[in-house]
Protein backbone atom coordinates (compact mmCIF):
# COMPACT_ATOMS: atom_id res chain seq x y z
CA UNK A 1 0.00 0.00 0.00
CA UNK A 2 3.21 2.16 1.17
CA UNK A 3 4.68 1.80 -2.18
CA UNK A 4 1.44 2.54 -4.13
CA UNK A 5 0.72 5.57 -2.48
CA UNK A 6 4.30 6.43 -2.84
CA UNK A 7 3.87 6.01 -6.70
CA UNK A 8 1.04 7.65 -7.29
CA UNK A 9 2.56 11.27 -5.09
CA UNK A 10 5.59 11.08 -7.19
CA UNK A 11 3.13 10.90 -10.34
CA UNK A 12 1.03 13.45 -9.44
CA UNK A 13 4.46 15.78 -8.68
CA UNK A 14 6.08 14.93 -12.10
CA UNK A 15 2.20 15.66 -13.46
CA UNK A 16 1.95 19.32 -11.40
CA UNK A 17 5.92 20.30 -12.71
CA UNK A 18 5.78 19.16 -16.18
CA UNK A 19 2.41 20.50 -16.63
CA UNK A 20 4.03 23.77 -15.13
CA UNK A 21 7.20 23.99 -17.52
CA UNK A 22 7.45 26.18 -20.23
CA UNK A 23 9.75 25.75 -22.88
CA UNK A 24 13.76 27.33 -21.75
CA UNK A 25 13.64 29.76 -24.49
CA UNK A 26 10.12 31.53 -23.73
CA UNK A 27 11.29 30.72 -19.60
CA UNK A 28 14.50 32.40 -19.56
CA UNK A 29 14.20 34.89 -21.85
CA UNK A 30 13.47 38.71 -21.05
CA UNK A 31 13.18 41.09 -23.70
CA UNK A 32 14.60 44.53 -23.24
CA UNK A 33 12.44 47.39 -23.41
CA UNK A 34 14.01 48.10 -27.40
CA UNK A 35 13.06 44.50 -28.27
CA UNK A 36 9.70 44.97 -26.85
CA UNK A 37 9.21 48.00 -28.87
CA UNK A 38 10.78 46.29 -31.51
CA UNK A 39 8.16 43.71 -31.59
CA UNK A 40 5.44 46.41 -30.91
CA UNK A 41 6.34 47.85 -34.07
CA UNK A 42 6.28 44.85 -36.18
CA UNK A 43 2.99 43.97 -35.38
CA UNK A 44 1.74 47.31 -35.96
CA UNK A 45 3.41 47.22 -39.24
CA UNK A 46 1.43 43.94 -40.08
CA UNK A 47 -1.81 45.65 -39.09
CA UNK A 48 -1.26 47.67 -41.41
CA UNK A 49 -0.99 45.33 -44.49
CA UNK A 50 -4.74 44.67 -44.45
CA UNK A 51 -5.03 48.53 -45.13
CA UNK A 52 -2.73 48.30 -48.09
CA UNK A 53 -4.38 45.15 -49.40
CA UNK A 54 -7.74 46.19 -49.52
CA UNK A 55 -6.54 49.40 -51.36
CA UNK A 56 -4.46 47.15 -54.19
CA UNK A 57 -8.10 44.79 -54.28
CA UNK A 58 -10.13 48.43 -54.89
CA UNK A 59 -7.86 49.39 -57.36
CA UNK A 60 -6.50 46.18 -59.06
CA UNK A 61 -2.72 46.87 -58.24
CA UNK A 62 -0.18 44.27 -57.85
CA UNK A 63 0.86 42.86 -54.21
CA UNK A 64 4.41 42.76 -55.74
CA UNK A 65 5.91 46.07 -57.18
CA UNK A 66 9.74 45.50 -57.29
CA UNK A 67 10.90 48.70 -58.28
CA UNK A 68 8.94 50.56 -55.72
CA UNK A 69 10.28 48.18 -52.95
CA UNK A 70 13.71 48.24 -54.18
CA UNK A 71 13.19 52.44 -53.82
CA UNK A 72 11.89 52.16 -50.48
CA UNK A 73 14.74 49.83 -49.23
CA UNK A 74 17.37 52.23 -50.98
CA UNK A 75 16.03 54.97 -48.64
CA UNK A 76 16.11 52.50 -45.89
CA UNK A 77 19.52 51.34 -46.18
CA UNK A 78 20.95 54.96 -46.87
CA UNK A 79 18.42 55.68 -43.15
CA UNK A 80 20.56 52.76 -42.09
CA UNK A 81 23.98 53.64 -43.05
CA UNK A 82 23.23 57.35 -41.48
CA UNK A 83 22.78 55.68 -38.22
CA UNK A 84 25.43 53.18 -38.41
CA UNK A 85 23.69 50.14 -39.00
CA UNK A 86 24.85 48.02 -41.38
CA UNK A 87 23.71 47.99 -44.90
CA UNK A 88 23.11 43.87 -45.06
CA UNK A 89 20.92 44.24 -41.70
CA UNK A 90 18.84 46.82 -42.50
CA UNK A 91 18.04 45.29 -45.85
CA UNK A 92 17.89 41.95 -44.26
CA UNK A 93 14.96 42.73 -41.91
CA UNK A 94 13.07 45.02 -44.05
CA UNK A 95 12.87 42.37 -46.80
CA UNK A 96 11.24 40.09 -43.91
CA UNK A 97 8.93 42.92 -42.78
CA UNK A 98 7.74 43.36 -46.73
CA UNK A 99 7.89 40.02 -47.44
CA UNK A 100 5.58 39.10 -44.55
CA UNK A 101 3.16 41.92 -45.30
CA UNK A 102 2.62 41.00 -49.12
CA UNK A 103 1.74 37.33 -48.13
CA UNK A 104 -1.14 38.79 -45.65
CA UNK A 105 -1.75 41.16 -48.62
CA UNK A 106 -2.06 38.20 -50.66
CA UNK A 107 -4.54 35.64 -48.43
CA UNK A 108 -6.90 38.58 -48.02
CA UNK A 109 -7.14 39.42 -51.77
CA UNK A 110 -7.32 35.70 -52.64
CA UNK A 111 -9.97 35.41 -50.49
CA UNK A 112 -12.07 38.54 -51.52
CA UNK A 113 -11.71 37.57 -54.72
CA UNK A 114 -13.71 34.50 -54.04
CA UNK A 115 -16.17 36.19 -52.33
CA UNK A 116 -15.09 36.63 -48.92
CA UNK A 117 -16.48 38.99 -47.01
CA UNK A 118 -14.85 42.72 -47.43
CA UNK A 119 -13.59 45.28 -44.95
CA UNK A 120 -16.95 47.22 -43.24
CA UNK A 121 -14.61 50.38 -43.61
CA UNK A 122 -14.16 52.05 -47.12
CA UNK A 123 -10.41 51.88 -48.64
CA UNK A 124 -7.82 54.88 -47.13
CA UNK A 125 -5.53 56.67 -49.45
CA UNK A 126 -2.44 54.27 -49.64
CA UNK A 127 0.01 57.38 -50.11
CA UNK A 128 -1.77 59.74 -48.07
CA UNK A 129 -3.03 57.46 -44.87
CA UNK A 130 -1.05 54.51 -44.81
CA UNK A 131 2.20 54.62 -46.53
CA UNK A 132 3.61 58.17 -43.34
CA UNK A 133 2.63 55.33 -41.04
CA UNK A 134 4.75 52.60 -42.80
CA UNK A 135 7.66 54.52 -43.37
CA UNK A 136 7.51 56.06 -39.40
CA UNK A 137 6.82 52.73 -38.52
CA UNK A 138 10.01 51.58 -40.54
CA UNK A 139 12.11 54.91 -39.47
CA UNK A 140 12.04 53.65 -35.71
CA UNK A 141 12.50 50.06 -36.48
CA UNK A 142 16.23 50.98 -38.03
CA UNK A 143 17.07 53.31 -35.17
CA UNK A 144 16.19 50.14 -32.89
CA UNK A 145 17.92 47.19 -34.71
CA UNK A 146 21.38 47.76 -33.26
CA UNK A 147 19.99 47.84 -29.93
CA UNK A 148 17.89 44.68 -30.19
CA UNK A 149 20.73 42.27 -31.65
CA UNK A 150 19.90 38.84 -32.79
CA UNK A 151 19.77 36.42 -31.30
CA UNK A 152 17.78 32.65 -31.65
CA UNK A 153 15.51 33.58 -28.48
CA UNK A 154 14.78 36.97 -29.10
CA UNK A 155 13.71 35.84 -32.31
CA UNK A 156 11.78 33.11 -30.67
CA UNK A 157 10.05 35.38 -28.33
CA UNK A 158 9.34 38.05 -31.40
CA UNK A 159 7.81 34.94 -33.29
CA UNK A 160 5.22 34.26 -29.94
CA UNK A 161 4.40 37.42 -29.79
CA UNK A 162 2.78 37.53 -33.23
CA UNK A 163 1.23 35.05 -33.54
CA UNK A 164 -0.33 36.00 -30.57
CA UNK A 165 -1.98 39.50 -32.32
CA UNK A 166 -2.97 36.96 -35.15
CA UNK A 167 0.20 36.65 -37.25
CA UNK A 168 1.09 32.67 -36.82
CA UNK A 169 1.38 32.33 -40.34
CA UNK A 170 3.74 34.97 -41.14
CA UNK A 171 6.00 35.51 -37.51
CA UNK A 172 8.53 33.01 -38.86
CA UNK A 173 9.26 34.94 -42.00
CA UNK A 174 8.77 38.24 -40.22
CA UNK A 175 11.77 37.27 -37.53
CA UNK A 176 14.08 35.07 -39.39
CA UNK A 177 16.58 38.04 -39.85
CA UNK A 178 16.62 38.57 -35.77
CA UNK A 179 18.16 34.63 -35.42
Amino acid sequence: MKTLTRSFLAMCCLALVGGCATPASQSSFHPTLPQKRMVELMGNRLDLASQVAWVKFRDTLPVYDPKREAELLAGLVSKGEARGVPPLQVEAFMKAQMAASRAIQKTLIRSWSRGGTLPAYPPFDLKRDIRPKLDAISDEMIVLLPAVGQSPAFASYAAAELSHRGYRRVATLATAPLR
